[in-house]
């Protein structure tokens, strides 16, 4: 499995929509901040509408957190995301349903890829039987520095010499 790690260039800004439950208590500080940003401004609106956003909010929450057992589960939160994607958004951020909606997932249209850039890669063989996950011992790491496309994985082991060595670590 190869995982990349990506920010956003200094010169960009990514515009996404993120999904939340304004009713939910998250342990992600961002989540945390965004609910509070959510109240506030459902407070200005009419008792009516502030009734039926938050409603709209849950029902979607809710929806790109459930766990379901088949792909048909995801339908309202794939036509939603792509309704959004069509439009001017970059991407949708949403709470992950395999940490109980406290962790974070992001899908980014292929649009908007030039405003990121690869920083890190870390490559390792993943194994599950049961409920027991299994990471190999190969694994491979290099970080990226842009604007360069081209990257050499080397053992984890030589970077991890590496940062033990620097002198911001010491």
């Amino acid at each position: 499995m190869t995982f990349g790690k990506w920010r956003v260039k200094e010169s960009e800004s990514l515009d996404v929509v993120t999904v939340v439950d304004p009713n939910k208590e998250y342990r992600i500080r961002y989540l945390t901040e965004l609910v509070v940003d959510y109240k506030k401004h459902l407070d200005k609106l009419p008792p009516d509408e502030r009734e039926v956003m938050e409603n709209f909010l849950i029902f979607f929450a809710n929806e790109f957190s459930k766990k379901v057992n088949n792909n048909y589960g995801y339908k309202i939160s794939a036509l939603l995301t792509k309704r959004l994607l069509d439009g001017e958004i970059d991407g949708i951020l949403y709470p992950s349903v395999q940490t109980e909606g406290n962790g974070l997932c992001i899908a980014i249209h292929p649009r908007a890829m030039y405003k990121l850039e690869l920083i890190e890669v870390l490559q390792c063989n993943v194994t599950k039987k049961g409920s027991k996950v299994n990471i190999s011992e190969n694994l491979q790491f290099c970080e990226v520095i842009p604007p360069s496309h081209n990257f050499q994985l080397k053992p984890i082991e030589a970077f991890l010499k590496t940062i033990l060595l620097s002198p911001q670590v010491l």
